[in-house]
């Protein structure tokens, strides 16, 4: 797919406006949407490694089970239309081209000033999933999570992968620091689970959720992964167990850790039936 000129245009423009964390310009710039981030459930998906291939396959089953989903990941590897999913397939560039002028327009009129790349796309996601009404979006944060721009919406559920040591000018200098700023997409009242196996990430996640009175769960503790068979290069099996059901599952993806990522993206589909 090739990009639309005007959009290319425009994203470079964004990009001189750099990182900017912090969640004040991105409610403004919802609000004066019409705050679309509230016209369907989401569900966010921090972590270092895993968050987006937890994401892709947390959203096919959201799909399979027949309901209108959308998803949202960064970075992209061709195209910027790549990032925004409904129904598995990425948007179109026209529709992304045109959302996104909307978007900085009214940002330009509503805030006096542009805003950054990431808070624009977040935004054109939103309000493309509310126009497209969507039964469900999954939305895998882009640094951090508490101040992302990703966290501007309410998840009716929030999912935590592996923490490692990264962006650590921006998220803290030890573990237990950047995982507390994982941490920030935890909900009062709402369903977590965090597949973290290291004991320091795993009690600031779980010092976060105490705090903030998140129904939080730690991964490997909920499902049980009884084996995997390998397929080659046509993926692996992978057998396992909750407390709800037991399952067998084929995932075309390679590796260890995309069984723990298929482990964690289950508990999240079966923290959304559990919630109607």
């Amino acid at each position: 797919m090739t990009q639309d000129p005007s959009s290319a245009a425009l994203l470079e423009r964004l990009e001189q406006h750099g990182i900017r964390l912090g969640l004040e310009t991105t409610h403004q710039l919802l609000s004066s949407l019409g705050n679309p981030e509230s016209g369907f459930p989401s569900v966010l998906i921090a972590g270092t490694n895993g968050k987006g291939s937890t994401a892709v396959q947390l959203a096919s089953m959201i799909a399979a089970a027949g309901y209108r989903s959308g998803l949202y990941t960064s970075p992209h590897l061709e195209d910027i239309t790549e990032r925004i999913r409904v129904d598995g397939a990425a948007v179109s560039a026209e529709l992304f081209s045109s959302t996104l002028s909307r978007v900085v327009e009214k940002a330009e009129k509503a805030l006096g000033h542009l805003p950054t790349y990431f808070e624009a796309v977040t935004a054109a996601a939103f309000l493309i999933f509310a126009e497209q009404e969507v039964d469900l979006a999954v939305m895998e944060v882009g640094l951090g999570g508490r101040l992302d721009a990703t966290n501007a919406c309410e998840p009716a559920l929030s999912l935590i992968t592996e923490i490692g040591l990264e962006h650590r000018q921006y998220l803290g200098e030890s573990l237990s620091s950047i995982a507390r700023e994982k941490a920030g997409i935890l909900r009062q009242g709402r369903p977590a689970w965090a597949w973290v196996e290291r004991d320091e990430a795993w009690e600031a996640i779980r010092a976060v959720g105490s705090e903030v009175g998140a129904e939080l769960h730690r991964g490997p503790e909920a499902a049980r992964l009884i084996e995997t068979t390998p397929l080659g290069w046509e993926g692996q099996v992978v057998q396992m167990e909750t407390s709800l059901d037991s399952y067998l599952v084929r995932t075309p993806l390679l590796g260890a850790h995309q069984v723990k990522n298929l482990a964690l993206a289950t508990l999240g589909a079966e923290g959304l039936r559990e919630l109607g």
